[in-house]
């Protein structure tokens, strides 16, 4: 278009040029020729007519030139165009490949599921099954990937950006998750020479595990709930018979833990992200505060989680001037680290088996609900600190683990009611819980929390108080 233009107008420039160069040229001539002869006016006017051809053949060398010129920049400036491709194309090869990403994401994810699923009931995966959900886990990496090119392209375009995403910023991207991909991919290599891939057993002491079985065969949960004894989460089988109905079991494995944490002989301490733990002959083990301040309020969080029964805390009982929480394996505490050449360690097998679980999302079930409860006895415990202190165990339900900062009545009713009345969704209104709500009083309150208060700094009457005006606001939220 540039071109054509300006070959119009030189075309136009060079006639205007010799024409008006021509008048000159016959004007000068006529005027010499009045004074002189007619050989000096015939030469005077040769002389013009070859001025002229001269700057002809000057001006079309130089627009000839000229146009080489400009058409070399055009031809340039065309290349590297067409050699990049333009921010609308970019955008819908974005929209492209995360639409392909998507559909193979809920293939791989159908294909996957059934695995998972007997993965958290405790079952035995063979190499195959371990390797879809492998694939799973890539597709949902490579999903993740589309979204982030097809959103930067997007909002590129947004701002106003007239140029492509540069190679550099897409180079950048596909770096980034390609070594993620090569983190899982090491990862699995170790764990499928697991195969049949399993949950590795918790061991515990023979006369000990002798008592735990007695009192789980005498119900019809005896499978179910040994899959929670083996994988290190006894709390779970208290919860588990409470919630089917079976009480006197439920109490009766509740005393059996609490003796032990209570007076079980410790063999061996040891510390998990930052927090004692102390190991009983029996294989129980339990986390150790010895604080005055925060074994108050550990215990009283689980006191309060029996009242409202959200089943959400840990047993813990005083032991030594502090508290002693059963102690649960999850996944924070022993996700962080892998042996490798592997080993048979229970903490390597347990090790591997965490990591390849949590890639492929096999926890996921327990969040939703159990999240909830969660939350609603960080409200109703007064808990001043993070609602976030929660652990993910590998079979059983996420569960708050730190009640240190609880009984905090001022922070209850000047920032936890208030949330608590804005956000009702993030509570759980299960029947059982707005059952024993209903069923609360003073009374139940006092004696569950009186043993468990700090003698000096804690007013029991500000606390039944607290607790009951947040048992009225719940209770008006559950009516809606």
């Amino acid at each position: 278009m540039f071109t054509q233009t300006y070959k119009k107008k030189m075309k136009k420039f060079k006639n205007s040029s010799i024409s008006i160069l021509l008048i000159i040229a016959l004007i000068s001539g006529q005027s010499w020729a009045q004074k002189r002869e007619e050989q000096s006016k015939r030469l005077l006017i040769g002389v013009g007519i070859a001025g002229v051809a001269i700057v002809a053949v000057v001006i079309t060398a130089g627009g000839y030139k000229l146009l080489k010129r400009l058409k070399k920049v055009d031809k340039k400036a065309t290349t590297q165009t067409t050699s990049l491709p333009s921010k609308g194309k970019q955008i819908q090869q974005a929209e492209e490949n995360k639409s392909k990403a998507q559909a193979q994401l809920v293939a791989a994810q159908q294909a996957a599921k059934p695995i998972m699923q007997k993965a958290r009931a405790g079952g035995i995966l063979q190499s195959q099954e371990a390797e879809q959900v492998h694939k799973y886990w890539l597709a949902k990496l490579n999903l993740e990937k589309a979204q982030e090119l097809e959103l930067i392209y997007k909002n590129r375009d947004k701002a106003g950006y007239e140029t492509a995403l540069p190679r550099s910023t897409q180079e950048d991207i596909e770096q980034r998750y390609h070594m993620r991909e090569e983190w899982h991919v090491h990862r699995y290599e170790i764990v499928k020479n697991l195969s049949p891939l399993a949950l590795p057993r918790m061991q515990y002491d023979a006369q000990f595990m002798q008592k735990m079985q007695t009192i789980i065969d005498s119900t019809p949960l005896a499978d179910e709930l040994l899959r929670y004894v083996h994988a290190g989460n006894l709390q779970e089988v208290i919860w588990q018979l409470d919630e089917a109905g079976f009480e006197l079991a439920a109490r009766r494995f509740e005393e059996l833990l609490t003796k032990e944490l209570q007076g079980g002989e410790i063999v061996a301490e040891t510390e998990v992200e930052g927090v004692r733990v102390l190991v009983l002959k029996s294989g129980v083990a339990g986390i150790f505060k010895g604080d005055a301040y925060s074994k108050h309020g550990e215990i009283a969080s689980y006191q309060i989680d029996k009242l409202i029964g959200t089943n959400a805390f840990p047993l813990t009982v005083l032991r030594d001037a502090g508290s002693l929480q059963l102690f649960i394996e999850s996944l924070p505490q022993k996700q962080n680290y892998m042996s490798s050449p592997f080993t048979t360690d229970f903490n390597d097998k347990y090790l591997a088996y965490v990591n390849f679980m949590d890639f492929a999302d096999a926890y996921k079930h327990i969040e939703g609900e159990y999240d909830k409860k969660v939350t609603t006895l960080h409200i109703f415990s007064m808990d001043s600190d993070s609602v976030h202190n929660k652990i993910y165990p590998l079979q059983g339900r996420i569960t708050k683990i730190d009640g240190a900062q609880a009984l905090n009545t001022e922070f209850a009713l000047e920032d936890l009611l208030p949330y608590m009345q804005e956000n009702p969704q993030s509570l759980s209104f299960a029947p059982e819980i707005i059952a024993r709500l209903k069923r609360l009083d003073a009374q139940q309150i006092e004696a569950a929390l009186r043993p468990h208060i700090h003698p000096y700094d804690d007013d029991l009457d500000e606390i039944v108080s607290t607790v009951q005006a947040l048992q009225k606001a719940y209770l008006e939220l559950a009516k809606q």
